[in-house]
């Protein structure tokens, strides 16, 4: 089966300016060699600390940012061997649905009128079909079409990002690329986001690169887990598999802090810091806070490689 979407060897570095007004540009390295795919009606979840590249690889995803170095493929075809059109039209087959819905939405547009110019952005038709689609999506999101009147600040955070998602669905795509998109909301209606993501997952065949630092929410829509940390993947596979039994030792980190009070948290611990992406440990990047870490760890950067048939895993201890 032909992925949606695949990430192969992406970097990203950015050209950050030097600290003094001769000294040269430094180079920050984003996204570091990642490796991906998502095939049709499966959810991927993303998960680790803020500042690991989870971002900005949604962002090369959803050609935000173009990549440094490797190759986006949507539906099989690299976006370096298509045409601009044609790279129009895959783009649309590839949606985001951003963290912050109140920014996402123009404040001095009604939510109709947004929608319906998402819907004329995307097809060509007369102004009774966008407004018919218009009504359609919004039904399809849960919100009445009396919303359509509304501004941004007469509605909750809740309606606004069933708007903000209402508005993706407007190019029919194949995929959204959810960038932590419950994070700004009240915990009652982050369930109800959940629960329609997996709605319109199960009618439409929707398949999902979740970005979330809520393990429990990843761990009910998502099929696979990848773990960041510092840029790159260091462990890669099924969702049940993983939260039963993490391998890598800072997934087990991650676990032990967020999902279970009664987990045995002893050698779970991190000490210190996320480390400075201008200034990258050498070796393995976990190995300062990691309390498994050998001399070898320090030196040598491990592969992500097939622990077993189903497990990808960046570790020496593995």
């Amino acid at each position: 089966m032909t992925a949606l979407l695949a990430l192969d060897n992406v970097e990203k570095t950015f050209r950050l300016a030097g600290k003094g007004l001769f000294s040269p540009p430094r180079p920050l390295a984003a996204v570091g060699g990642v490796s991906l795919s998502i095939a049709p009606g499966r959810a991927l979840g993303l998960v680790g600390e803020s500042g690991c590249g989870k971002s900005t690889l949604a962002r090369i995803a959803t050609q935000f940012l173009d990549p440094t170095a490797g190759v986006v493929r949507i539906g099989g075809r690299s976006l370096d061997e298509v045409t601009p059109q044609q790279r129009q039209q895959l783009r649309r087959s590839v949606q985001m649905v951003f963290q912050n819905p109140a920014g996402a939405l123009d404040s001095r547009m009604a939510i109709g009128d947004q929608i319906e110019e998402a819907v004329g952005i995307a097809f060509d038709g007369s102004q009774p079909d966008r407004l018919a689609e218009r009504d359609r999506l919004l039904a399809l999101v849960g919100l009445s079409t009396d919303m359509a009147k509304r501004f941004p600040h007469q509605i909750s955070g809740g309606q606004k990002q069933r708007v903000v998602i209402a508005r993706a669905l407007a190019a029919r795509p194949k995929l959204l690329v959810c960038d932590e998109p419950l994070s700004a909301l009240d915990v009652s209606v982050q369930a109800q986001i959940l629960s329609l993501l997996e709605k319109l997952r199960r009618e439409l065949g929707l398949a999902y690169l979740f970005i979330s630092h809520q393990l429990s929410s990843v761990r009910y829509l998502c099929d696979e887990i990848a773990v960041m940390y510092a840029g790159r993947i260091v462990e890669y596979g099924p969702t049940a598999e993983i939260f039963a039994a993490p391998r890598h030792p800072y997934t087990r980190v991650l676990l032990s802090a967020a999902l279970d009070p009664r987990r045995d948290r002893r050698d779970e611990t991190a000490i210190g810091e996320p480390p400075n992406p201008l200034a990258l440990p050498s070796g393995c990047p976990f190995h300062p806070r990691c309390a498994h870490a050998m001399p070898r760890c320090g030196t040598e950067r491990p592969q992500l490689r097939y622990a077993d048939a189903t497990r990808q895993l960046a570790c020496h201890l593995d």
